[in-house]
């Protein structure tokens, strides 16, 4: 930023220059236990801003309380009906926070959400073990997404080398800021991979990631965080 002052530039030309003049952005929706309160949190923030692509938990019960049966039925009940009362253009991702202990499982529920065409399924298991990720991708019939708690490009050259996701999530904050996060973005554009920055922060790591976006031909989509 500082370089970028000295000669009068905006960042994104330090770094290779716009491949785009928008950056497409998803909203997260955490706090709607029945679909249509879910659609009518999101219609609400839409008269304002509007957005066509969002990110809910896929939870909806207790998993610690019930069986993990009822776990996935409900998780797939609750985005059909979603799917069935949104726009057609509206777009959704699900977050399992890495909740997930077994891959079975991770996998069993990314399939149950399959059928309804999610954005992607994020984060079900932790991400330390990569063959773990790579069996899980060759299974499941939806995107795959991870990265935020994946903290270098080496890290992340395993996880592309053994094909373990679809899309990836660095976070410009984890991985150590724009230089470390455009090398990761080089490396995933190399293994066919796009990339959509984790992004739960503030307006300033926003505005890094913007730049980042604007310059990074294989980026795919930006988290966003209202206020």
């Amino acid at each position: 930023d500082i370089a970028a002052k000295a000669v009068n530039l905006p960042v994104y030309k330090l770094i290779g220059g716009e491949v785009r003049d928008k950056v497409r952005v998803y909203l997260g929706v955490y706090t709607a236990p029945d679909p249509a309160v879910a659609l009518d949190t999101i219609s609400a923030r839409n008269a304002e801003y509007g957005f066509t692509a969002f990110k809910l938990s896929p939870y909806r019960v207790d998993f610690h309380a019930v069986r993990w049966g009822e776990v996935v039925r409900t998780s797939a009940d609750y985005f059909r009906r979603l799917r069935e009362i949104a726009p057609a253009d509206y777009e959704f991702a699900f977050d399992a926070h890495a909740k997930i202990f077994e891959p079975w499982q991770a996998m069993q529920l990314g399939n149950a959400l399959a059928p309804y065409d999610p954005l992607f399924f994020e984060e079900p298991i932790r991400p330390e073990h990569i063959p773990a990720w790579a069996e899980m991708k060759a299974k499941l019939h939806c995107p795959l997404a991870t990265g935020e708690s994946l903290y270098s490009r080496y890290e992340f050259l395993d996880l592309f080398a053994a094909r373990g996701c679809d899309i990836a999530q660095p976070d410009i904050c984890v991985v150590g800021g724009l230089l470390e996060m455009r090398k990761i973005a080089v490396i995933a554009e190399a293994h066919f991979v796009p990339i959509a920055p984790h992004n739960p922060m503030g307006p300033l790591a926003t505005a890094v990631n913007v730049h980042f976006s604007a310059a990074t031909p294989n980026f795919k989509i930006l988290e966003y965080r209202l206020p």
